[in-house]
């Protein structure tokens, strides 16, 4: 296993810059379980009975036949934290700056390489021990548990992801302790190399797609009980937050305010326009909505999405005076806030948010600087100049935007090649609620997982 410990240094330097997330995903113990039930249904026995060359302490091979899905348990690994220890205390050209390292610094180092790591353990487990010398072979029930640890790439595309790496890990043979440190010894190595290969390194999970938002290379991390990754708008990764109640019983995906406002300023603004002609005054209105600010979306505890657009209306006036007298052009303006109402849904793998209702705009116009006889002509007319140009830019405005529905996340969805068989992991049922983060209230996308064969 590798450790890029200048990375994990510099992550330590930095300790006290904080950013915050923006998009969560994970799930639940119970729920990753459930789904390594699937996977074991799924590809039992193609991938897991099988047999490994050993060439060591006497062992030609080592078969093993998994008889039942293993279960994860996301809590700290005690396996992982002496496996890290050990690496670190073992001299090596890629880790003699960690031998002058303060303690604090050494077990902050350690804490970073385990905090993404958990372990698998299958209970029923046939190994069988063929020898070099022709014996025959041993066959044994044992127990085999694997820590396994989460790790971020980039493909050659410019697409992130994650993966899954075997750590370390361990047979165990009751009543054969001997055979059990034989087998620990000599062939373990093998068998973590065959599950890499075959088993945890094809799971290139794409990272969650936001339309033409940048986001960060995710953050993952084990939390009491759950298997969670963190991103952040742009570029920086965020700091992982404190325990937090998240939803139970499914896969989630949770984007705050912030997102849902950078996403709405993918379609925004929009500028509906027109032209009039009224007796003496005649010209063009028009608006600009958007884009919107911080604060601009709210989620609701419903699921409902508040939305506070920012409008900008403007008019170009020409003012047709009698003869000899010259006509007069001047450009009112107002700007109004509207509010709304949005509803998520996810719609064709996408979720997307409709604005669905917004309240009549009311302007107040301001007329600028207008030559003093001809506010003698205009001044008994701006009320209703001012009421004429709302009722044009109001429904305007509403046609623009009511109904204008804009995509803020690609759910996941993709396929992955285990030994010369294609399978589908998606997220069905997926349907939209609020949760509340650490850092505020989310919108949810909560879905079932599944694993299933490809179809061609």
């Amino acid at each position: 296993m590798y450790y890029d410990v200048q990375h994990l240094q510099r992550d330590t330097d930095t300790a006290n810059d904080t950013t915050q997330y923006d998009v969560v995903a994970g799930m639940d113990n119970a729920t990753l379980n459930a789904e390594l039930a699937a996977f074991y249904t799924a590809v039992y026995p193609n991938l897991l009975k099988g047999q490994v060359t050993v060439g060591a302490a006497g062992i030609a091979s080592l078969g093993f036949d998994v008889q039942a899905a293993p279960t994860a348990t996301l809590a700290p690994s005690d396996a992982a934290r002496a496996h890290v220890e050990r690496v670190l205390a073992t001299p090596s050209d890629g880790l003699t700056a960690v031998a002058d390292l303060p303690p604090e610094a050494r077990a902050a180092i350690v804490d970073a390489a385990v905090s993404a790591a958990f372990d698998l353990s299958a209970a029923q487990v046939q190994l069988t021990i063929n020898y070099t010398n022709g014996a025959a072979p041993t066959v044994v029930a044992a127990g085999l548990s694997v820590t396994v640890s989460i790790q971020t790439g980039t493909d050659a595309s410019g697409q992130n992801y994650l993966t899954l790496q075997a750590m370390t890990g361990s047979v165990s043979i009751p009543g054969n302790p001997a055979l059990e440190a034989i087998l620990n010894n000599a062939a373990m190595p093998m068998l973590l190399t065959y599950l890499d290969t075959n088993l945890l390194s094809p799971f290139q999970v794409p990272t969650l797609q936001y339309k033409s938002l940048t986001l960060s290379m995710p953050v993952p991390a084990v939390q009491d009980g759950y298997l969670l990754a963190f991103s952040a708008l742009g570029t920086a990764q965020p700091d992982v937050p404190g325990a937090n109640a998240w939803p139970t019983g499914s896969v989630f995906i949770g984007t705050d305010a912030t997102v849902l406002v950078a996403a709405a300023n993918t379609v925004l603004p929009i500028g509906p326009s027109t032209g009039f002609s009224w007796e003496i005054i005649d010209g063009s209105a028009s608006a600009t909505v958007g884009p919107m600010g911080g604060g601009g979306v709210t989620v609701n505890g419903d699921g409902s999405i508040s939305v506070q657009v920012p409008c900008n209306a403007e008019a170009q006036l020409t003012v047709h005076t009698p003869w000899p007298l010259p006509n007069f052009s001047f450009g009112p303006s107002a700007t109004v806030v509207l509010a709304a109402t949005a509803t998520p849904a996810v719609v064709g793998g996408e979720l997307q948010i409709a604005l669905d209702s917004i309240d009549p705009p009311s302007f107040d116009f301001s007329w600028g600087d207008i030559p003093g006889w001809v506010a003698f002509i205009l001044n008994p007319l701006l009320d209703g100049l001012s009421e004429a140009l709302g009722a044009i830019l109001g429904p305007l405005v509403n046609q623009a935007i009511s109904g204008l529905t804009f995509s803020v996340l690609s759910v996941p969805s993709f396929n992955v090649s285990l030994g010369g068989s294609s399978y589908t992991l998606a997220l069905a049922q997926a349907a939209t609620s609020a949760g509340q983060g650490p850092e505020g209230t989310l919108l949810l996308v909560e879905g079932q997982p599944t694993f299933t064969p490809a179809t061609s």
